[in-house]
This record gives structure tokens, sequence and C-alpha cells, in this order.
């Protein structure tokens, strides 16, 4: 059963600085991370764990990415920095504009990642049940990025996709109220705050 949050929660960002790096086949890593200037060897909790996360990207002063994950911020980093990955009908997948691609941000050299861990709310197993939990929180994402171009003038540059749900696709945005104790527009002005 999901956990309700009983007050106005608005968590803290934990903010890691990445280095990347490509290797001799192509493929891009993080080389390195500091946490508050300190040089840190992997990822450790709460960022790891699998509760909801909101992270963001910046690049100088300029966010570049928002995104929510449930999986361990190292395994979903991994993923986005892999080589892309294609679909079985690209004739020649150098040229294909098919398949995932990751990241666009990993061209970057370094970056600012911002994590905001959702400790409070426990994640069903069965996907039926996540999928308002996932929906909440894509909206979330959604509204930061949309903030941040009516604040910036601009959208996020490697900000690929996003994903707005209403109540035509089942979505009950009263549901972020009960469960945060705020609501999803205002979650994201403060949340930005941190960075803007």
């Amino acid at each position: 059963m999901q956990k309700k949050i009983k007050t106005y929660y608005i968590p803290r960002p934990i903010i890691y600085q990445i280095q990347l790096r490509k290797d001799e086949t192509g493929n891009f890593f993080m080389a390195d991370k500091f946490l508050k200037g300190t040089f840190v060897k992997q990822f450790e909790a709460p960022v790891t764990t699998k509760s909801p996360k909101i992270y963001l990207v910046k690049h100088k002063d300029e966010i570049v990415y928002v995104g929510f994950t449930t999986d361990s911020i190292s395994n979903r980093l991994r993923t986005g920095l892999a080589p892309g990955r294609y679909n079985k009908d690209d004739i020649d997948p150098s040229e294909g504009s098919h398949g995932y691609h990751g990241y666009k941000w990993k061209v970057l050299d370094k970056v600012d990642l911002y994590v905001w861990v959702f400790e409070g709310i426990e994640l069903p197993k069965e996907k039926e049940k996540l999928d308002p939990i996932k929906q909440m929180f894509e909206n979330i994402e959604s509204e930061m990025v949309f903030q941040i171009k009516q604040q910036t003038g601009r959208w996020p540059k490697y900000q690929s996709e996003i994903h707005f749900y209403s109540q035509f696709d089942g979505h009950e945005p009263e549901k972020t109220m009960d469960n945060l104790g705020i609501a999803e527009e205002e979650l994201a002005q403060n949340l930005l705050k941190t960075v803007i």
C-alpha cells in the first residue's frame, strides 16, 4: 500500500558534479563524481534506492535536462549514457533514427546533477498500481520543464520528451495533493527554486 505523506513535503536536492568521458570505442561514461566538492567512488543512498526521484542536469548556468526514475540513479544514468540500442528493422543503425540513443547531454564534459528523492512513497510491485504514481511524477517532471521554459524563455537544450497526463488518461491530479500535500505545479516551482 502506498504510504501517504501527511505534511507539505519538498525534499532537498542532493547535488553531484559529474565528469563525463568517451572511451576508445566511442561510448560515454561517468569518469568522476563529486559530492559537495569531495570525490566519491559511487553513488550512495538515498539516490541508489528504488524511491521515486526527479533529477535535473545543469551545464554551467543552463538547465539542459529533467528526468524521473524509480530506479537507482546510477542504473538510470548508466542506461542513458550507454550506446544506442536499435530496432531490429533498422537496416543501417549508423543512419537509423529508430531506437533509444541515450541522453543527448552525454556529449558534455561536466554537469551538475540535482536529485530529489521522495523517500516517503512506497512503490507497489504491480505495474497497474505503479502507473498512477509514475504519471504523478512524470507530470511533476513536465511541470518543471514547462516552468524552465516560462522562466528562461527556452526549453532545456537536451530534453527529448516529456509526458503530460490528464484526466482523459485516467490521471487524478488531486492524488498528488493527497500523496505529497502539494499540487504538481506548485511542487515543480518549489523544486526549481533551489536551481534557478
